[in-house]
Parts: C-alpha cells; sequence; structure tokens
C-alpha cells in the first residue's frame, strides 16, 4: 500500500486521530460496561472489552476479503529502535512482525521535537480472523498495561473495496468509519446497544 491509495480512497494524507470525528459517516462504540477502581476488575474490564472488540471488528469485516493494517509509531524523523522494537514485540502476542512493510513518516505539528513524526507500516490480511483478533488483542492491552502487547500508536482495520475503517483505539471504545452510508448503516441497528451515548445523538440523526 502506498499513501497515495489512502487519499484516493479517504480522502486524506495520512489517517488523522479521533476517525470518528473526521469522516462523513462514523459509528462510536463503548466496549465496557464494567467500572473499574484502583485496579479492581481490572482483568474483568480488559476481557469484557476484548470481547466486545472482537464481536463488532469481526461483523463489521465479515465479508472483508483482503484487508491492509496500518500501524503508526510516533518518532524522530529516521525509524528509530523503538520502532523496530515494537516490531519484533509484535512476535509477542503471536504476530509476525516481518509481514509489515514501512510506508514512511509524516510531520506532526503538535508533537515534541523527538517525536515529530509519525511513522507508518502497513500489512495485508486475507481472511485470517486470527490475525485480526492478535491484533485486537494488543489494541486493549497496550493501554491496559496487559502483557503481552506491542508500543503502537494506532492500529487501523482499512478495507479499500468498502472505503471503511475499524480502530479501537483502547478499553474505552472504538470507531468505525465509511465514505457512504450505506456500508456502515446495518451495524447502527446491529450493535446499538453498545453505542457510545456521550455520541448517540448525532449518530441517531444519521442512522435513525
Amino acid at each position: 500500500m502506498k499513501f497515495k491509495e489512502l487519499e484516493a480512497a479517504f480522502g486524506v494524507r495520512e489517517l488523522p486521530h479521533a476517525i470518528f470525528y473526521n469522516f462523513p459517516w462514523g459509528l462510536r462504540f463503548d466496549l465496557s460496561d464494567v467500572e473499574t477502581s484502583s485496579g479492581t476488575k481490572h482483568i474483568e474490564r480488559f476481557l469484557d472489552s476484548l470481547k466486545r472488540a472482537k464481536i463488532i471488528t469481526h461483523g463489521c469485516l465479515e465479508h472483508s476479503q483482503n484487508l491492509t493494517v496500518l500501524f503508526s509509531h510516533h518518532g524522530p524523523k529516521a525509524p528509530v529502535p523503538a520502532t523496530t522494537r515494537a516490531i519484533s514485540q509484535l512476535e509477542a502476542i503471536g504476530f509476525d512482525g516481518s509481514r509489515l512493510g514501512y510506508l514512511g513518516a509524516v510531520r506532526q505539528d503538535d508533537e515534541f521535537e523527538d517525536q515529530s513524526y509519525r511513522h507508518w507500516y502497513s500489512c495485508r490480511l486475507a481472511s485470517e480472523p486470527a490475525e485480526i483478533d492478535k491484533l485486537l488483542w494488543n489494541c486493549i492491552a497496550e493501554d491496559m498495561g496487559v502483557e503481552p502487547y506491542a508500543e503502537w500508536a494506532d492500529i487501523h482495520f482499512v478495507d479499500f473495496d468498502k472505503r471503511m475503517i475499524v480502530h479501537v483505539y483502547d478499553d474505552r471504545g472504538m470507531d468505525v468509519i465509511a465514505m457512504d452510508k450505506g456500508t456502515i448503516k446495518p451495524f447502527y441497528s446491529k450493535f446499538n446497544d453498545w453505542l457510545l451515548d456521550y455520541d448517540r445523538e448525532k449518530m441517531d440523526q444519521q442512522f435513525g
């Protein structure tokens, strides 16, 4: 994959943070009802979030035969050992880090000087639900400190044919966006009980 493919399909040079607010059609989901306090029920929340993330992700990608996974990592302009370490850490969760291809770096104006570039990698997945599950584990585990995990800022699942993106950002939630309303409208109904209340009004206006 090249950056130009991303721009052709989604109109962006790189994927922005909080994709729900940056694309025309989107759904935002709450991944867990389990509350934590000083570590209490920490594992219960992790498992609950992971389970819900799997259900929604596989539901949305059920008919996606050819996925592109985009990984991003912050750092200086040149790829650095930290990025190499993040790739090798994928082995700890059972994902083959050698599958990743380097796309390049994009300057981030709002980052600290030593973290001023966002490095992008991509990987193709063809009907590999088990590999998707490994990456979903990482999306939830990294922020919660559940080991093993690999140090990535974001992992996005992209279906270029449907022009749809699935992004699990941490144990709190996940976004699903598309360039066409009809692509994700079925998931508004299918997973309605899990829509994030904070943005429910906007989603109800778009899809209700």
